[in-house]
């Protein structure tokens, strides 16, 4: 079973070893399970020797590698969170440019898609209900994909 660490009570799957702030650099890394690293912590233990290196490494600093994870998380939710209210007050175009540059699946298609329609109902004969239509259909399917990953 992985390690797991919370964040507002939500599971984050821990990397399955965290790997030696001194070796992290070489191709033979010593990696060190969460578990242990908190077994030491909690009998006070600041260190732990690197099989690698031979070195002793605060345990504090590898525990640390995990904190960045969750301000990763913490970082993305909040991009997340800030996209979707584009959304909800009518910049969907600003919102899937934004969700492409994160490299979200499908946000260059939808952004594309959403160019054209929008070419298509600014030229002459434009159908503005279907330029509504496909808006719709692009929303819904960001928002879907947003607030499922916010969960």
């Amino acid at each position: 079973m992985p390690d797991l660490a919370f964040q507002n009570d939500l599971p984050i799957h821990l990397p399955s070893g965290i790997i030696c702030v001194r070796c992290e650099e070489s191709e033979d890394k010593q990696f060190f399970e969460h578990s242990v690293l908190r077994d030491f912590q909690s009998t006070g233990d600041d260190d732990i020797q690197c099989q690698k290196s031979r070195k002793m490494v605060s345990v504090k600093a590898l525990l640390g590698n995990i904190f960045s994870v969750r301000e990763e998380v913490k970082e993305v939710n909040s991009q997340e969170k800030a996209i979707l209210s584009l959304i909800k007050e009518g910049h969907l175009e600003d919102a899937l440019e934004q969700m492409d540059e994160a490299r979200y699946p499908d946000a260059g298609l939808w952004l594309a898609e959403f160019r054209s329609a929008k070419r298509m109902r600014i030229s002459a004969g434009g159908d503005p209900a279907e330029f509504s239509k496909t808006e719709s259909r692009l929303r819904v399917a960001a928002m879907e994909l947003l607030e499922k990953r916010l969960k």
